[in-house]
């Protein structure tokens, strides 16, 4: 019998594992259940948005979400955190001149 599992000591395991840990530190300060449904107004103050930005990002695919018969509109926890950790960016190095 052969087994595909990798060993735990391995960098990309523990690169997922590290960021599986960050992706639920996010959803547990925002109070965000993974596999809850929200509604938008509820989706929008867990992600601190009002509920009109949170409707134009979605409108432009920038977060995923439920599509609830015609008019209904609800997201996943997990969609949530997904949109949040698309949103943050790093700033560049900036650089030193020597005189």
């Amino acid at each position: 019998m052969t087994t595909s599992a990798k060993p735990a000591n391995e960098p990309q395991n523990a690169t997922s594992n590290a960021s599986e840990r960050i992706y639920q530190q996010i959803a547990e300060a925002h109070g965000i259940e993974l596999f809850y449904h929200y509604s938008e107004a509820e989706a929008a103050k867990l992600v601190r948005l009002s509920v009109s930005t949170l409707k134009r990002a979605r409108q432009r695919d920038s977060i995923g979400h439920i599509q609830k018969g015609e008019n209904g509109i609800a997201y996943f926890g997990y969609q949530l955190v997904d949109f949040l950790t698309s949103t943050i960016t790093c700033p560049k190095p900036q650089s030193i001149s020597i005189n």
